[in-house]
């Protein structure tokens, strides 16, 4: 994983990389877009890839990177943390 969040509604909570990059400005970007309802959204910006879910007023990104030359994208066997319901 390269970038992650946590946020509630559209107001980030918490966020981590350990890579410098234009992470947190592309997903802020991103999170201002998102509806409001349960779902989940892939989008692919600068050979990166950001997976969101939206589940019960929270915001969840995973993102990593994705080469152009891969022939078939391999998700991150990665899981995104939720708080517990």
């Amino acid at each position: 994983m390269m970038y992650d969040f946590v946020a509630r509604g559209k107001v980030m909570l918490s966020e981590y990389t350990k890579f410098t990059g234009n992470f947190s400005s592309i997903a802020s970007q991103c999170l201002k877009k998102l509806p409001a309802s349960n779902n989940r959204f892939t989008y692919n910006c600068d050979d990166h890839i950001f997976n969101f879910i939206a589940e019960n007023g929270f915001r969840y990104l995973g993102s990593e990177e994705h080469k152009k030359e891969d022939r078939k994208y391999k998700p991150s066997r990665a899981k995104l943390l939720r708080p517990p319901s």
